[in-house]
């Protein structure tokens, strides 16, 4: 494709030179000046001149148009292309705890596991820190392994929280587990945040929104209003916010004390954000709250936000207030 365009525009160089050379040599064609206004004016030449000109015209058009045909686009990948491979992600204790592969559930996105409790203790397996393609996702996980059992159970995603953060292909995920002894309620295996990749990790790249208005940008923390939640939710009405962890640590983000329209009245936000990842969250505000004060719709909010290591919560900061406006 590339050698079609190169020849197509050195042949309009060597016609160009070809016509300059006919014109200077007195080549056929009669070469006249009209002194009125100052042309150059030709007779014959100037037919063949405009043909070639034409021809040459409809030879680029071509091998552009070529090229618009022939450019390779980048492959269309659905969720049938995700595929996680047998991956052991704990083997430590007498725990083993095996990825055996994706699929599509009743519920969600479903991430098949392999639990094996190889102990003479009865455990507890939670999951935490779950994340997707490096946004955090809401995925509860609770199972019950008595002593020397196995269990083939599944990690499921929910489906909400995937949409609102614009998922629908896997290209990786991240995820801790915290093991411990059911009678005692003693952790027994706390393990890191690990990554799992799936088949499409290297060719598929998330798109993320961060557009809104910057509510909070420092210390690696990024805080975006992006509108106001329906009152569908049991909570009620509330904020929508966007929010990235540029840091190396974890993160909590809860709300304060808001001033909505006006009247004071509690928050509902509680959420981590581990470190490198971001998060579509909510700051929500009771509907019994709003209906004390005849809010019907929110036009104005002040309030500030808590920002603490999840860690270390004697390492913490308190936003200055913060303005948010509606329109009606």
């Amino acid at each position: 494709m590339k050698t079609k365009l190169l020849n197509a525009l050195t042949f309009v160089l060597c016609i160009a030179m070809f016509s300059i050379c006919s014109v200077g040599c007195g080549m056929s064609g009669n070469l006249s000046i009209n002194s009125e206004n100052s042309e150059i004016v030709t007779n014959s030449s100037d037919d063949s001149l405009a043909s070639i000109d034409s021809s040459l015209e409809n030879e680029i058009t071509d091998v552009l148009d070529s090229s618009d045909t022939n450019t390779s686009e980048a492959p269309v990948i659905t969720s049938k292309d995700v595929v996680v491979e047998n991956t052991v992600l704990v083997n430590k204790d007498g725990v083993l705890i095996t990825a055996t592969g994706i699929e599509q559930g009743l519920l969600g996105t479903e991430l098949k596991l392999s639990i094996e409790n190889n102990t003479n203790i009865n455990l507890v397996f939670n999951i935490r820190d779950v994340s997707v393609n490096g946004f955090m996702i809401r995925a509860p996980f609770s199972e019950i392994i008595n002593a020397g059992e196995k269990l083939n159970t599944c990690l499921n995603f929910e489906k909400e929280s995937l949409k609102e953060c614009n998922i629908d292909i896997f290209a990786y995920m991240e995820f801790s587990f915290e093991v411990s002894k059911v009678e005692v309620g003693e952790v027994y295996l706390d393990t890191e945040i690990f990554k799992l990749e799936t088949t499409v990790s290297s060719i598929y790249t998330q798109k993320i929104d961060d557009s809104g208005d910057v509510l909070y940008d420092d210390s690696g923390i990024k805080i975006v209003k992006k509108g106001l939640a329906s009152g569908d939710s049991t909570f009620g009405p509330g904020v929508i916010l966007y929010v990235e962890n540029n840091s190396t640590k974890n993160y909590t983000l809860q709300g304060c004390t808001a001033i909505v329209n006006g009247y004071g009245m509690s928050t509902i936000l509680s959420q981590e954000i581990t470190a490198g990842n971001k998060v579509i969250t909510k700051l929500m505000f009771l509907k019994s709250s709003l209906d004390e004060n005849n809010i019907t719709d929110i036009h104005s909010i002040e309030t500030q936000f808590y920002i603490s290591e999840t860690d270390d919560y004697m390492n913490s900061i308190y936003t200055d207030m913060i303005k948010m406006d509606f329109n009606s």
